[in-house]
């Protein structure tokens, strides 16, 4: 099936403040009905397809395949065994993804019980523990599950009432032993939810600040399953196959990848690889056959260089793959050309796009169903979806987008309880830029420029926008740079922190390369937008620490607040580590 042949023309509607200070984008499809929850959707389909695979798990050298009807009673008994317990409260998981996650998540969200997914960089990866208690105070769960025996100092601290697991494991209860025989209860439970009752609460990743609770509802994640039916019509005619590492503790690995094949039903291949172990993935791939594959950039760069190494296994993905798309930043523009010249060597149909979205819009927001050769572009409004381009109080040369929609989460619980997440209006303040690719076509859709947050002044006044800059130098290391943190705030100049991919080591032959990138990312580009010099830095950025997301996106803040010597060293430039661009 060739999916782009099915893909709609984007009619995008435009709206200009008589200022002309404000820019609204709406799609001209209005968005259908859909069922109140994404619960309804999957006991939809674990009745009309239970003999299909839901989640396949790695099981030694092997996989273990869990289907619809299977996963479907696991979650009727131990929604049961909830209702018997009399949970009323939250119910966190501090683990990640496992058919135990999976059981968990959809029994607790069938009878009505709010979901926390935990990220196990808070749990069992940090150095200590008091970032996870600053989260289960803002949440207080009454029920903790993790799946071993490894997070038992995590889910002590929480301190629940009832705390689960898979297999025995002192002071926890595993699943089978909690479930029960399903009632009609549950059933009861299922027919009353409604859409404004919270789903789940998704920690913000913390990438440009400290973490906040999102509220997603019930019919903010149906919603957003809906607005992508429309512009992926496939979804309808064939069910996704997607093989996934992304974690179910941040919105595009679970909202978006796992809801997708709950909503559509669909079979999702839990990956035992990551980028850091990108060989196992490509095997994965082998036996997963997706139609679909969504990553994030760092997974794209690692897999385009074995796809490279390893003709074999890129004819075998090609072929199979109908679809492919990157979230959570823009691919760099290199890697998105190699990828499609060996989708072009193999005569593969597989159609190129990209997305963007955040936490609070469950998650996707816009996306580039139409053919571009521009990782950055990240499309137009979803359906029932509005963006509003505003420019911001600064003199930023950009304009900041802000969205409207059913899928848009309205408030965030902290620590000091509940504050609203829009404005009055509705519109929510995204902190993210964007402009439009074409000035006198909306429907030509929208090129990210970055977080704002992260942008920067130099002391000559002038703007540095820190996402144009790092991907102009990623694009000009052509697989040398890993990670690249811009410095130089109030300085005279742009300095960079870097981390090389891993089997690049730092000899005369990579200091030349580098000093290539530098001078070529440079071309014809201002102070504002040239790197003047760059260090490596000595250690892998921390999970723990906040400096890198699960996803593998780095915190430009965290890191100089973490590094302060090393952003004071590159800023200096006088050390014989640092090195200067021609």
């Amino acid at each position: 099936m060739d999916y782009q042949a099915l893909l709609p023309s984007p009619c995008i509607r435009s709206l200009s403040t008589d200022d002309g200070d404000v820019l609204v984008l709406r799609s001209e499809q209005p968005l259908a009905s859909h069922p109140v929850s994404i619960v309804h959707s999957f006991n939809d389909g674990r009745r009309s397809h239970p003999n299909r695979p839901l989640l396949v798990v790695p099981n030694g050298t092997g996989w273990r395949r869990y289907t619809w009807g299977e996963i479907g009673d696991m979650v009727d008994g131990l929604a049961q065994g909830l209702l018997d317990s009399g949970v009323t409260g939250a119910v966190a998981i501090v683990s990640g993804p496992s058919v135990g996650h999976l059981v968990v998540s959809l029994a607790a969200q069938s009878i009505g019980l709010p979901v926390v997914p935990i990220s196990p960089a808070y749990s069992i990866k940090a150095a200590n523990l008091s970032q996870l208690l600053t989260l289960a105070s803002i949440v207080r769960p009454e029920v903790v599950f993790a799946d071993s025996a490894e997070y038992l100092p995590a889910v002590q601290a929480i301190g629940a009432r009832i705390c689960l697991t898979v297999t025995q494991v002192e002071g926890m209860t595993p699943l089978p032993q909690f479930a029960a025989p399903p009632t009609p209860a549950v059933d009861e439970a299922r027919r009353n939810l409604r859409g404004e009752m919270i789903s789940k609460i998704l920690f913000t990743s913390g990438s440009t600040g400290t973490p906040k609770g999102v509220v997603n509802t019930h019919a903010m994640l149906s919603a957003n399953q809906q607005q992508l039916r429309q512009v992926w019509p496939f979804l309808t005619l064939e069910p996704p196959i997607m093989l996934d590492w992304l974690p179910w503790s941040h919105t595009f690995g679970a909202n978006h990848n796992l809801n997708l094949v709950l909503a559509n039903g669909g079979t999702y291949w839990l990956d035992s690889g990551t980028p850091d172990t990108i060989g196992q993935t490509v095997r994965n791939l082998n036996d997963a056959r997706p139609n679909l594959y969504l990553n994030v950039p760092l997974g794209y760069s690692r897999l385009a260089d074995h796809l490279e190494r390893d003709p074999a296994a890129a004819r075998r993905f090609f072929g199979h793959v109908r679809l492919l798309c990157c979230a959570g930043a823009a691919m760099d523009p290199g890697v998105w050309k190699r990828l499609q010249e060996m989708a072009g060597r193999y005569d593969s149909t597989t159609f190129f796009t990209s997305s963007w979205g955040m936490t609070e819009t469950s998650p996707a927001c816009t996306s580039a169903y139409f053919p571009t050769n521009d990782p950055g572009n990240i499309g137009v409004p979803l359906p029932g979806i509005e963006v509003a381009l505003r420019r911001p109080d600064t003199a930023a040369p950009t304009t900041e987008m802000y969205v409207r929609g059913p899928n848009v989460a309205d408030r965030y619980l902290t620590l000091n309880g509940e504050i609203p997440a829009v404005d009055d209006a509705g519109w929510l303040r995204t902190g993210d830029a964007a402009t439009l690719v074409d000035a006198h076509d909306a429907g030509a859709g929208l090129h990210f420029d970055g977080r704002l947050a992260e942008n920067f002044k130099l002391s000559s006044g002038t703007f540095v926008n820190t996402a144009r800059v790092r991907s102009k130098l990623l694009a000009a290391g052509d697989g040398l740079i890993r990670h690249v943190v811009l410095c130089g705030h109030d300085t005279d100049a742009v300095s960079a922190i870097l981390w090389l991919e891993g089997d690049c080591s730092l000899t005369s032959s990579t200091k030349d390369k580098l000093r290539a990138a530098l001078s070529a990312a440079a071309a014809d580009c201002g102070n504002s937008q040239r790197i003047a010099r760059v260090v490596i830095a000595p250690t892998p950025p921390e999970l723990a620490s906040g400096e890198i997301t699960d996803k593998g996106y780095i915190n430009q803040a965290r890191v100089r607040a973490q590094r302060p010597e090393l952003v004071d060293l590159v800023i200096r430039g006088e050390d014989p580590a640092v090195i200067h661009s021609p």
